[in-house]
């Protein structure tokens, strides 16, 4: 293992705890701002990298691709019935 800094050993904590609440719940609820499930998993990756700690193993990467797929999905089907609604309402 490697010395990683107090700063990243935060963002690290951050980015697993945001990743781990996502991938257990199935949900992005508790995303904060606009971040997307892809993005999310994508920083957690990203910063496990840098501090060179790999706190998954491969069967939870595949699981946690699963939920991202899954969840972009759900997201996208949101966000046309947000836009049918829009458009029904403008044709009204």
């Amino acid at each position: 293992m490697s010395n990683v800094s107090t700063l990243n050993a935060a963002r690290l904590a951050v980015a697993y705890h945001r990743v781990m609440n996502m991938v257990s719940n199935k949900s992005a609820v508790e995303l904060p701002g606009l971040i997307s499930p892809r993005r999310c998993l994508e920083s957690y990756f990203q910063i496990s990298k840098v501090c060179d700690i790999k706190l998954h193993n491969e069967i939870w990467e595949e699981l946690a691709e699963e939920v991202v797929l899954e969840l972009t999905e759900k997201r996208r089907l949101v966000q046309v019935m947000v836009l049918r609604d829009k458009v029904q309402k403008i044709a009204d």
